[in-house]
């Protein structure tokens, strides 16, 4: 009877290591899963947050940019050159990227989901990559079109014609709705990534075509115009050197020029100090006009490429290595969130680059403004006069009323 009193009360006490040694390190490794969870669903919101945040900037910047791109040429016809029709193109794919394709991306990171129905996931998917090839089009026909000024100024009013120009630009589009084609018949497939935040190609389907196809657009997008406009701005670089080396040597060849033009009308200086000053005036300015011109044309090519590889490079990165990746996490959760947004960043940049870098286009924008903010102070202080007007305090009865009133009580004291 002691014996089995004792066995049961016993086995609890035996039990009580074994349940420290297993569960305790089971609870463990349960609270720092818990705890890695945790943080990685706030890490992943936060970083939904600042996404959200950022398109909708940028989609705020784009349209404003771009829309002030098409409000300077139509009010200022001196703009509307033919050699402008490749930067109004430009603004124009901007503004259908922003207005088309950007909308969908905010509402795919903010819901996870999309809600616009199939057939405008598969539309656009197509759109975006026919738009993204055409802005790459864009930035080359620019490129060329300059260089050809700078090379070739005698020719460049007869070669550059506007029947030219519009032939250029539909060029592209036909180009770049040709490499599209493919993801009409799907290859590859256009679905809903919820790391893209979008519908996009499955660049990740490992088959010959699409290994064939994420090579091609790569080398269209990316390879080849940053390969032209390295050599087209190089080209410029070089024009403009040889350019300022024939003024130099024209300044020093004609240095009584220069005497005559700076110092002519100083009659107290003597001729020695009208020799040294002159010489200095003149090798300075010879100076300043040789290392401006190639210091412009270097800054502009380190502008335009680098924001060319900023914006685009991850973008087309992404679509070139995921097919050859046999990781089951390609991409990175964080990689393509700041392809995408870099990809849209050039909606904004590159009316900076090529618009508002200029310091004409400047005025005419600081006119624009100007013209507006007048236009708009007499509207608004006639509304807020109104609105003053209308909540004061009634006035008192006209005089004739107050005649009316006073002899009233005069005729009633007479009855009385």
């Amino acid at each position: 009877m002691s014996t089995q009193g004792f066995g049961p009360a016993m086995k609890p006490a035996e039990s009580s290591p074994l349940i420290s040694t297993w569960t305790v390190p089971r609870l463990v490794n349960l609270t720092s899963n818990l705890n890695i969870d945790a943080h990685n669903s706030t890490f992943s919101d936060i970083r939904k947050e600042l996404q959200t945040i950022a398109l909708i900037l940028t989609f705020i910047l784009s349209v404003i940019s771009n829309g002030i791109v098409f409000v300077l040429f139509y009010k200022k016809p001196l703009l509307r050159s033919f050699s402008n029709r490749f930067v109004l193109n430009l603004s124009l794919t901007h503004l259908l990227q922003t207005l088309l394709i950007l909308p969908g991306f905010l509402l795919g990171g903010v819901l996870g989901v999309w809600t616009l129905g199939d057939t405008w996931c598969h539309i656009s998917g197509i759109v975006s990559t026919c738009l993204n090839l055409e802005t790459s089009f864009s930035l080359v026909l620019i490129a060329v079109d300059r260089n050809y000024a700078v090379n070739s100024p005698l020719h460049y009013s007869m070669t550059i014609t506007k029947r030219k120009t519009g032939a250029f630009i539909a060029v592209t589009w036909i180009v770049a709705s040709l490499l599209c084609t493919p993801l009409i018949f799907g290859v590859p497939q256009i679905q809903f990534r919820i790391n893209w935040c979008a519908c996009a190609p499955l660049w990740g389907q490992r088959d010959l075509y699409t290994y064939v196809y994420s090579g091609l657009i790569v080398m269209a997008g990316l390879v080849m115009p940053l390969v032209k406009l390295s050599s087209t701005y190089c080209s410029m670089f070089l024009a403009a050197r040889t350019s300022s080396v024939r003024v130099r040597q024209h300044n020093v060849n004609t240095p009584s020029v220069t005497e005559v033009q700076f110092f002519a009308p100083q009659e107290t200086c003597t001729i020695h100090q009208l020799k040294k000053k002159s010489y200095r005036r003149a090798s300075s300015s010879s100076q300043f006009f040789f290392f401006g011109d190639e210091w412009k044309a270097v800054r502009t090519g380190v502008i335009v490429i680098f924001s060319f590889i900023i914006c685009w490079g991850p973008y087309f990165a992404v679509i070139g290595i995921e097919p050859y990746i046999q990781f089951k996490k390609w991409p990175p959760e964080y990689i393509v969130p700041v392809s995408i947004f870099l990809s849209f960043s050039s909606c904004v940049v590159n009316p900076y680059i090529y618009v508002f870098r200029n310091k004409t286009t400047r005025n005419h924008a600081k006119r624009l403004f100007q013209h507006v903010s007048r236009d708009v102070e007499p509207r608004l202080s006639t509304f807020k006069q109104a609105e003053v007007n209308s909540s004061l305090i009634p006035h008192l009865p006209p005089v004739q009323m107050e005649d009316d009133l006073s002899s009233q009580p005069q005729e009633a004291i007479g009855s009385a």
